[in-house]
Formats: C-alpha cells, sequence, structure tokens
C-alpha cells in the first residue's frame, strides 16, 4: 500500500551501518521506533537516551501465544490492577450564610445559596487506608501509624481485634497549604471536625459500584479551606486513623458574613 507520510531522517554511526546486514539494520531500526513510540505515549521525545522516568503504563494491549498443538491465538489482555479503580470522586461545597443572623456559625437547615465548588477525581486513599485493607479483610496483622504519628499494632483475629473495631468516623476540614501525598498520616492543619459522617449504601451494576461518604463541616472562624479528610477511630483505644487526604484550592468561608459552611461529599468508584 502506497504511504505519503514523511518519515524523520535518523542519523546512525558509519561503523554501526557498516557493522549491520540489511536484515540487522532494518529490526534495529523496527526496535527503536517502537521504543520510541512507546515513550512517546507517556508523553516523552526519546532520541535514544533520556533521563526522564516512564511511568507504567495501565491499558489494555494486544496479546498473542502458541497453543500445545501449534495453533497461534491473539486476543486483548485487560490489566488486572488499575490504579483508577483507586480514585475517589471528590465533591466540596461552599454556601453562603444562613439568612437569620441568629444562625451564624452554627450548622441549620435553612436554604443557603451556593458560593463555591470544588469537584473531580482526586487520589484520596492514605497508605493508612491501604494498611487497613490488609489487616481488616485481609487478615494480615500490621502496624499502621495513627494521626499522632505513633504505630498501632493491629491484629486481624482474636480478642484485640482491630482494636476493638470501628466505633465512628470523623470528617475533617483545614486550610494546610501542602498537596496532600498517600503518605499522609494526619490533616496539616486541622480547623473543624464532624463527628456526623454518613456513609451511604453501594449501587451500580455489571463492573461499576458506587457509594458516598458526606459530612458537614461549620465553620467556627473565617477560614481558607485547602483539605478534607475522614478519619476513623477504634472502639478499644480510641486511635484516630487518617483513611484518606485530599488538598485542593481555596474555598473562603466565614461564620459571620460570607461563603460559609463547606459540605465534602466522597464517592467511592
Amino acid at each position: 500500500m502506497a504511504s505519503d507520510a514523511v518519515l524523520t531522517p535518523v542519523l546512525l554511526p558509519e561503523a554501526l551501518v557498516q557493522g549491520l546486514s540489511p536484515a540487522q539494520m532494518e529490526a534495529a531500526l523496527a526496535a527503536y521506533l517502537l521504543r520510541k513510540a512507546a515513550y512517546a505515549y507517556r508523553g516523552i521525545d526519546y532520541d535514544g537516551l533520556t533521563n526522564v522516568a516512564a511511568p507504567p503504563v495501565v491499558a489494555p494491549a494486544m496479546i498473542r501465544f502458541q497453543t500445545s498443538t501449534g495453533e497461534w491465538l491473539e486476543g486483548i489482555s485487560e490489566p488486572k490492577i488499575d490504579p483508577n479503580h483507586w480514585r475517589i470522586h471528590l465533591c466540596v461545597e461552599a454556601f453562603a450564610p444562613c439568612d437569620d443572623p441568629a444562625h451564624f456559625g452554627q450548622a441549620c437547615a435553612c436554604p443557603k445559596r451556593l458560593t463555591g465548588m470544588r469537584e473531580g477525581p482526586a487520589n484520596l486513599c492514605t497508605n493508612v487506608f491501604a494498611n487497613w485493607v490488609r489487616v481488616a479483610l485481609l487478615g494480615t496483622n500490621t502496624t499502621i501509624t495513627d494521626a499522632t504519628r505513633a504505630g498501632r499494632a493491629l491484629t486481624s483475629t482474636g480478642g484485640t481485634r482491630l482494636d476493638g473495631g470501628v466505633a465512628s468516623l470523623l470528617g475533617c476540614a483545614g486550610t494546610g497549604v501542602t498537596a496532600a501525598t498517600v503518605a499522609d498520616t494526619n490533616m496539616q492543619t486541622q480547623t473543624e471536625t464532624q463527628a456526623a459522617v454518613t456513609v451511604n449504601t453501594v449501587s451500580g451494576t455489571g463492573s461499576s459500584g458506587t457509594f458516598t461518604v458526606t459530612f458537614t463541616i461549620t465553620a467556627t472562624a473565617d477560614r481558607a479551606y485547602t483539605e478534607v479528610g475522614i478519619k476513623n477511630i477504634t472502639t478499644t483505644t480510641a486511635y484516630n486513623f487518617l483513611l484518606t487526604h485530599d488538598s485542593f484550592s481555596v474555598l473562603n468561608v466565614s461564620n459571620s458574613g460570607w461563603p460559609y459552611s463547606l459540605a465534602p461529599s466522597l464517592r467511592k468508584n
């Protein structure tokens, strides 16, 4: 099939050209172009050498293998582990104060005007969350760092299992300025918390399901909120563990004038 595509010239050392047969030269160029294409797929301009780390690609791949009878089979290999499966959708909303000045600085059920929103997917699950999965779901005794930076040895069985289990959840908001990471074990600058955290039921069919975790933070002073998180509190010793943490651009909230209550909503995909 004829093609009008213009190929980019490739400069090769003369000694290399003279030392390779035409077939070897064709194979070397094909390998180079495949590698260049693989780097380009990751957003890296590759010309033989690069000092940029290439992240792994999580995507379906064409596979081909030969059976014991000599027959070749082809198919598509889907990734078994996709980091996006652990992604959480974050929705944070800031509301104007209640029209009744008597309600300033406190939660109320009165209608309020939405004044700001931060929404989108975020990698909120911390290493603490992952370790809770290991001990609670996978039965592996694990030492987990709590919000005081102390290591807490949690067991998966016996009378001390999970330090008595999860007694409650705590919704948190703060004003930290450093971007959240999965290694975080506490909020940066926690300002308010909310013990009334609602974990809703799972819905979904096929290969997709979601559930929401919601809570409302009421500012106790003028705030420039930049972070939210969820902690669980154990029953026996009341350890606090930061399960999720996310940072976002500033949402100004006040308890006596304008944008007021903060309402984070997390959806686990």
